[in-house]
């Protein structure tokens, strides 16, 4: 009798301690679960803001390719105002020197 008492009781212990640890499981289970939920909602976050910053990436960089190509152009605009400007005042220098052969052959 006292050894099947001894059993029930050693059944009893083990029952208690298996039942903290099933408590102990569900509790980190539980944990578990919820730092899940809190990545997925970074990870949704995180795309939308991923999905954002390379809509404004391909935006900036069609500006930037605006804007060089608008400056090439004045630049090469700039460059042909320039040279004429460099002929007119050679022209100009010219026509003061003939000026001045002229004066002073006359002289």
């Amino acid at each position: 009798m006292e050894r099947v008492q001894l059993q029930l009781d050693g059944a009893h212990t083990k029952i208690s301690e298996l039942s903290r640890l099933n408590d102990e499981l569900k509790q980190n289970n539980a944990e578990i679960q919820a730092q899940l939920r809190r990545w997925e909602s970074l990870d949704s976050k995180g795309s939308g803001e991923m999905e954002a910053l390379r809509k404004q990436k391909i935006e900036l960089e069609v500006t930037v390719k605006s804007l060089d190509d608008r400056l090439k152009r004045q630049e090469a605009d700039s460059e042909k105002v320039l040279n004429k400007q460099a002929a007119k005042a050679e022209k100009a220098r010219d026509s003061a020197n003939q000026w001045k052969v002229c004066c002073l052959v006359t002289l």
